[in-house]
């Protein structure tokens, strides 16, 4: 379900001058998940993190320009991991990206279009999964831009049987 996502989206993304690449090292996870449900959540996450990253005129190495898609399996979790190179997400506003129409403050600097539902309803598909979701800086880049860029790390787990 995450690679046709993910493949579904090259073209845009290749439109756009941006990389989408997939890792899923972790193999195949196997759960009870809605097929329909999960190709929304991982159409939203892929979409939010299209429109918050930098294209290749950005100036950043070539390795940060696009969005790195990972899926792994720990501790009985199927782990989905979605991290873009976009302006970041203040530690304030972690929790508050996820609530209906909510569109963070620097939202001007990104020519994003959007009413601030894509991330509710990865919550609302997620937790009807049983599983979780949250946001962090994307470690990658926080360790070589500390203050120009951040980009956002977005973790989603799902139970896997």
């Amino acid at each position: 379900l995450v690679g046709d996502a993910v493949s579904a989206w090259e073209k845009v993304f290749k439109k756009a001058d941006l990389e989408l690449l997939l890792d899923h090292k972790g193999g195949t996870l196997l759960g009870r998940f809605d097929p329909t449900l999960i190709r929304v959540m991982m159409d939203n996450l892929i979409d939010n993190a299209l429109h918050f990253s930098r294209s290749k005129k950005s100036g950043l190495p070539h390795s940060y320009e696009g969005v790195n898609v990972r899926l792994r399996g720990e501790n009985g979790k199927g782990i989905i991991i979605v991290d873009d190179t976009g302006i970041g997400i203040p530690p304030t506003m972690r929790s508050k990206i996820f609530k209906r129409f909510y569109r963070g403050r620097d939202i001007a600097l990104t020519n994003s279009a959007g009413l601030g539902l894509g991330l509710t309803m990865v919550r609302k598909i997620v937790r009807a999964h049983g599983g979780s979701v949250r946001a962090e800086e994307n470690p990658s880049l926080a360790a070589h831009y500390p203050v120009k860029v951040r980009g956002a790390r977005l973790i989603v787990e799902l139970p896997i049987s």
